[in-house]
């Protein structure tokens, strides 16, 4: 009869074991990049209710740290999180977008 149960945080996300990385909002959708048992994972949640989750993987860079779909790309794309919390849109070409951290959501 315990009732550690009853002390876990209301919010899924913090409660699953997952290590939030930053939330981000596009126009379409919220892009959240999370660890899971030490693996990054980047969840899109759209304005229709579809979501999905993809895996990635994270590397150490100068501007901050790298994810990238670990399926690869062939233009490059890959986000870079800045000291900021920004997340930063990159391909072949260099950066072409940025959203600025939503952090205001985490609980």
């Amino acid at each position: 009869h315990s009732h550690a149960a009853a002390a876990l945080a209301p919010d899924a996300s913090a409660a699953d074991g997952r290590d939030i990385v930053g939330r981000w909002l596009d126009d379409t959708h919220s892009i959240t990049i999370f660890r899971e048992n030490g693996i990054p994972y980047e969840e899109n949640i759209f304005t229709d209710g579809s979501s999905g989750i993809y895996e990635l993987v994270e590397s150490n860079t100068a501007r901050g740290l790298r994810f990238e779909d670990k399926k690869g790309s062939d233009f490059g794309d890959h986000y870079i999180v800045a000291p900021s919390g920004d997340l930063e849109f990159h391909d072949n070409e260099g950066m072409f977008k940025t959203l600025p951290s939503r952090d205001s959501l985490v609980p």
